[in-house]
C-alpha cells in the first residue's frame, strides 16, 4: 500500500505559496484549483491528458488551464506547470514541469493520492524517469 510522502492542510486564504488546492465539495465532488482559479498567480496551470501516466512523456508547450477549477476522477492523468520562479533555477526565471496519476480519492477522509513524477531540470518539460539524454 502506498503512504503518502507528506501533506499538511494549507488555508489558501492566508498563504499564496502554492501552485495547486485540491478539495472535495459538499456533493462529494473532488476539485482541483490551479491558483488562478482562486484569483492568485495565473502562471501555474494543468492540462488532462487521454494518455495513460506512462505514455505522457513531454509536457506540452500550451493548452493549459490556469483559472478554472477542475473535476477530478480516479484514473485521470494531467499535466502541471508550475508558477515561474527562480529560486531552484539560480540564473533564469522558469516553470517546473511535472504529472499525476489519480489513484484513490477518498471523499470520507477527504484525500487524494498520486502517483506523480516532476522534472527538477529547469524548464524542461521531458517526463520520464532516469538522466535526460545529451
Amino acid at each position: 500500500m502506498l503512504q503518502p510522502s507528506g501533506f499538511q492542510a494549507v488555508r489558501t486564504d492566508t498563504t499564496s505559496q502554492f501552485d495547486f488546492a485540491f478539495d472535495i465539495d459538499s456533493t462529494g465532488r473532488a476539485l482541483i484549483y490551479p491558483a488562478g482559479a482562486l484569483g492568485l498567480s495565473r502562471e501555474p496551470g494543468l492540462q488532462r491528458m487521454d494518455r495513460t501516466f506512462d505514455e505522457v512523456r513531454r509536457a506540452p508547450d500550451t493548452g493549459y488551464g490556469v483559472d478554472s477549477t477542475i473535476t477530478v476522477a480516479q484514473g485521470d492523468v494531467f499535466v502541471a506547470r508550475s508558477r515561474v520562479t527562480s529560486l531552484f533555477c539560480v540564473y533564469v526565471a522558469v516553470p517546473r514541469y511535472g504529472k499525476f496519476h489519480v489513484l484513490v480519492l477518498d471523499p470520507t477522509n477527504r484525500s487524494i493520492t498520486l502517483e506523480t513524477l516532476v522534472d527538477l531540470n529547469c524548464g524542461f518539460r521531458g517526463l520520464e524517469p532516469g538522466i535526460p539524454g545529451s
